[in-house]
């Protein structure tokens, strides 16, 4: 079974849905919900190895992924980044198993060498090629966003320009542009809700950037990064609150 998506992109496909049913049973005595979850077959084997560790079922998931695609057509295994750090991420040791059952190749054993992650605090989210690392020393009293737009701060420092994919609602995204112009680096972002490269040398560039995204999303990220405080550096706040918020 294969489900299309729908988007700003050529094609895109789920294998399968994840959970088909949920039923609440009401409250534990800590007063945490309860739901008896109803999944599909590939759901519970995801689940199995997401939420349980249970990595005997990859070579499961890979049976079912190669009967429900035409091998043929693909170039490039490239696996979503992880939104949480793991000893062993699931999504990779996919990719990994699936490139090898295939012969498809896995952007991660390419070997690019020329590459160093910066990194908040003494653990990076993502690093799968084990390249070298900078970490970025941070208090322990910060946390969430601000925790990791330290290592962006550096990382704006030593860049002599930036490129960024940008979905017009990362904060994190847009700061780190902003970073970069503030000390005159020019920045080419790929913008995907146009599909589109946009360049990003000054801060008419940034407004004209910034115009192009929904007035929702903006006041979410002035939430996290105080987005008119930013632009109000380059004088620009009257223009940014009569165009966009």
């Amino acid at each position: 079974m294969t489900i299309e998506i729908k988007g700003k992109w050529e094609k895109g496909y789920a294998l399968e849905y994840h959970t088909i049913g949920s039923k609440y049973l009401g409250e534990d005595e800590f007063g945490h919900k309860k739901f008896e979850t109803t999944r599909t077959e590939l759901g519970k084997l995801v689940y199995k190895l997401k939420y349980k560790a249970d990595f005997s079922v990859v070579s499961q998931i890979i049976n079912y992924i190669i009967k429900s695609i035409t091998i043929s057509e693909i170039d490039y295994i490239i696996p979503v980044l992880p939104s949480k750090s793991r000893k062993e991420q699931p999504v990779f040791v996919i990719a990994e198993e699936l490139s090898k059952r295939t012969g498809i190749k896995f952007l991660k054993n390419i070997h690019y060498e020329n590459v160093r992650v910066f990194c908040s605090g003494n653990r990076c989210r993502n690093n799968i090629g084990n390249w070298e690392t900078v970490n970025i020393p941070v208090p322990e009293n910060i946390k969430g966003l601000k925790f990791y737009m330290a290592k962006d701060i550096e990382m704006a420092k030593k860049a002599n320009f930036g490129f960024m994919i940008w979905d017009g609602k990362s904060a994190g995204t847009l700061n780190n542009v902003i970073q970069l112009i503030k000390q005159n680096k020019k920045v080419v972002i790929y913008f995907t809700p146009e599909n589109t490269f946009i360049n990003i040398a000054n801060i008419e560039d940034i407004m004209s950037l910034i115009n192009k995204c929904k007035k929702e999303e903006l006041k979410k990220i002035d939430q996290k990064i105080k987005l008119k405080n930013l632009l109000n550096e380059f004088n620009q706040l009257n223009l940014l609150t009569k165009k966009t918020f």
